[in-house]
């Protein structure tokens, strides 16, 4: 008998355990700023050498000296996307509801905006100068 309410009490923790953990799983957010840091090290690489061209409401323009291309970086969507000026783009940054930059020097860009979940992002972007 003792060996029967033991056993229902450890299959009871266990199944206790187990909702928790499916519902500590189900009712996180995801976060969001890893997302954010590699959005950033893409514009700011060595790979593309950025520099800044024009900062407008809805675009910001570069060019890379690397690559000999004119770029620039929209919101299309929940999707921040870097585009080549004639074809193609490149999702860097997903799941943003709103974004707003502009321009503090001729080199210097103060991005800010919200994710979905309701997570916020800002920081300033310093590229080599033209």
């Amino acid at each position: 008998m003792i060996d029967s309410i033991i056993g229902l009490l450890i299959c009871g923790m266990g199944v206790w355990l187990i909702y928790f953990v499916v519902q500590s799983l189900t009712n996180s957010q995801y976060d969001y700023r890893l997302d954010y840091q590699l959005f950033l090290q893409t514009i700011e690489s060595d790979e593309f050498k950025f520099q800044l061209e024009k900062v407008d409401a809805e675009t910001i323009h570069f060019y890379s000296p690397k690559t000999n291309k004119k770029y620039r970086l929209s919101k299309y969507n929940d999707t921040l996307r870097l585009q080549g000026a004639t074809k193609g783009h490149l999702p860097v940054l997903e799941h943003v509801k709103k974004v707003h930059w502009e321009s503090q020097s001729k080199s210097q860009v103060l991005i800010k905006g919200e994710f979905d979940n309701g997570e916020t992002f800002s920081s300033s972007s310093i590229f080599d100068k033209t």
